[in-house]
């Protein structure tokens, strides 16, 4: 039995990167399902760069709430996860397995004394590695390989260009702290089933 410890969002699978102090069990999933990088999945899912060093198949893409317990930031957010296997929303609400490879972001509106509430606005969250006590729109980005490599994103931004209840639309660019960088979009339809609290 493989145990991941967390480091960001808590986001997706119980996940991302600066942990909830959860861990994601992927015993049994059958590791992570990679191919070679850079590439198109329905819904227009892209993600260019190799995290964490490895070539990363976007193949699906499901967002969600996140409540004030689960949330990385002082206050509820909204998380969103961008996987290497189909089924990002069935995998997440029957146990939080991750299934293989995947990239999480967590988004959040920071009021002026920095308390969040969750993501409702076009526009550039800025990826910090810690929630700054002022007012701004930021992300947090995390990447695991399903097995237990993963890494943080240190700096860049995610841009929100479709927002609502059906799921949210944008682009990505993002430094990671092993040095790798990725870019993309994401068009993640909305997971009412899954909502970590």
């Amino acid at each position: 039995m493989t145990r991941v410890l967390c480091g960001v969002c808590a986001v997706a699978l119980t996940a991302v990167t600066a942990c909830n102090n959860g861990s994601i069990d992927t015993a049994g999933t059958g590791g992570s399902t990679q191919g070679t990088g850079g590439s198109t999945a329905a819904g227009g899912n892209v993600v260019e760069g190799t995290p964490g060093g490895a070539p990363f198949d976007a193949t699906d893409a499901t967002s969600f709430q996140v409540g004030a317990q689960a949330s990385q930031f002082n206050g509820p957010s909204t998380g969103l996860v961008i996987t290497a296997y189909p089924g990002a929303c069935a995998a997440a609400t029957a146990g939080n397995k991750a299934l293989g490879a995947f990239i999480a972001i967590s988004l959040a509106s920071l009021d002026a004394g920095g308390a969040a509430s969750p993501a409702s606005l076009d526009g550039t969250y800025t990826v910090v590695t810690a929630a700054p006590a002022h007012a701004g729109l930021v992300a947090q980005v995390g990447w695991l390989d399903g097995e237990a490599m993963s890494s943080a994103g240190t700096s860049g931004s995610v841009t929100v260009t479709k927002i609502g209840q059906g799921g949210i639309e944008g682009t990505f660019d993002v430094v990671f702290d092993d040095g790798g960088k990725v870019t993309g979009s994401f068009d993640a339809a909305s997971c009412p089933g899954f909502s970590p609290q």
